[in-house]
């Protein structure tokens, strides 16, 4: 093996941080999708008589109480850590090893590749481009149901 292989590793350490950085983009494209529409459904109120309503359960006041509770302890970091945070480290890894990419650099195209495979190496940073733009659709989606109103 030459030196640039992927395999080339001293340690069952580091052939785990390989494995997983080729693991965890395979598999979190699937749960993305229901996490984005968990954490929307979880905005979406309605208005009833006097007041708001979460729209999935219409017994539970929007924004008060329990309701208020699971937006600060479940929606915000759903928000941040894996709607926005995943894409964004993505990118960040991407951007990072940029010049490395458009040299095809073989650790670089195994750690990375899916997440740019089916793209230009110039278009590195394609993908967060299409996880904003699922992100988008969603919230349109949840934003424009009739039965629903979002602050």
């Amino acid at each position: 093996m030459n030196e640039y292989s992927p395999f080339n590793c001293t340690n069952k350490c580091t052939n785990f941080f390989l494995f997983s950085t080729l693991f965890i983009p395979l598999t979190s494209d699937i749960p993305f999708f229901f996490v984005r529409l968990q954490t929307f459904s979880l905005l979406s109120c309605k208005h009833v008589g006097s007041g708001y309503w979460l729209t999935a359960d219409l017994e539970e006041p929007c924004y008060e109480g329990r309701h208020l509770i699971y937006f600060f302890l479940l929606v915000l970091p759903q928000m941040i850590c894996y709607i926005f945070g995943l894409p964004a480290l993505s990118l960040f890894f991407l951007w990072r090893n940029r010049t490395k990419i458009k040299q095809s650099h073989p650790v670089v195209m195994f750690r990375y590749g899916l997440l740019f495979a089916g793209y230009r190496n110039e278009r590195y940073y394609w993908e967060t481009v299409m996880a904003a733009r699922k992100v988008l659709i969603v919230a349109i989606g949840k934003c424009f149901d009739r039965r629903s109103i979002y602050f």
